[in-house]
């Protein structure tokens, strides 16, 4: 059957037209996730649900038809579809522990010790503070621990403007989440 075929089927609601789409790709998709990104089967099967849900929905809507695979097949489809899930949600989970742990870190809340995931992402943050180079290690500081305003930590670190503040700090911010982002590569997969 083709990809044209099976997309006509899909958007028909063959339903077994579809299973046959699922159980043809299944184990090729959760071989390529383990061996390509290290990912868990565990994590490679929710991922190929998700892909395969998006893949029945873009068919059924009609923004996925023969015309717009473009050369490509349901199965190029089909992975690049699971790729981006998964790095989705990678940089979703880096973005929430990112900004758990700024949060906990801006209000001065100390965690819970029952939480020793968190506990253990807010030392990386930490260090990853104090190992920055001046003038970042500074302002973050100041705005993270001590959580001074924009005009305040300009007036501190004598800055011309509250503005220049929040431009340094944003910066700085940037550098921490690339710093962090590489000190926790493989955490995800904890």
């Amino acid at each position: 059957m083709s990809d044209s075929d099976i997309i006509t089927g899909i958007a028909g609601g063959d339903k077994r037209t579809f299973e046959d789409l699922y159980w043809r790709h299944r184990r090729p998709f959760v071989s390529y996730l383990r061996h390509s990104q290290g990912v868990s089967t565990e994590d490679a099967l929710d991922i190929y649900q998700d892909a395969c849900a998006a893949l029945h929905n873009n068919i059924v809507t009609g923004r996925l038809t023969p015309e717009s695979l473009e050369g490509a097949t349901l199965k190029t489809y089909l992975f690049a579809v699971g790729t981006k899930i998964l790095f989705n949600r990678r940089r979703k989970k880096q973005t929430d522990i990112l900004f758990d742990t700024e949060a906990a870190l801006k209000t001065g809340e100390t965690l819970a010790d029952d939480d020793p995931d968190h506990q253990e992402r807010l030392a990386v943050i930490r260090m990853c503070v104090r190992q920055m180079k001046s003038p970042c290690k500074e302002l973050l500081s100041l705005r993270l621990w001590t959580g001074l305003s924009s005009a305040e930590i300009a007036a501190r670190m004598n800055y011309s403007s509250d503005r220049s503040a929040i431009t340094q700090v944003s910066k700085c911010r940037q550098k921490l989440i690339t710093y962090v982002k590489s000190q926790l590569k493989g955490y995800d997969n904890r």
